[in-house]
């Protein structure tokens, strides 16, 4: 999932997500931010890393640093998970 903001992430720059996150069975999800250029092949402009969750609520709060030029979108990878993720 991504969305894609209307100004960019400015490299060098530390970006923080906040956000409460649940499952209706344990799995992970990963966070980054994206260059959104398809000929540039949408590359990494920084992870926030990788969140783990279970069924019940719990806090997040991640911090990226903006490494690279020209980052406009923000992502969720949700992998091999099966099921309902709630944000």
């Amino acid at each position: 999932m991504a969305y894609d903001f209307a100004d960019v992430f400015l490299p060098n720059n530390e970006y923080t997500v906040s956000m409460k996150v649940r499952g209706s069975a344990p799995g992970q999800i990963s966070i980054g931010l994206q260059n959104a250029d398809p000929d540039k092949g949408y590359p990494s402009v920084g992870e926030f890393g990788t969140v783990e969750f279970d069924v019940d609520w719990i806090d997040v709060r991640l911090k990226c640093l903006c490494n690279g030029e020209g980052g406009k979108r923000f992502i969720f990878s949700f992998g091999q998970f099966e099921g309902d993720i709630y944000i």
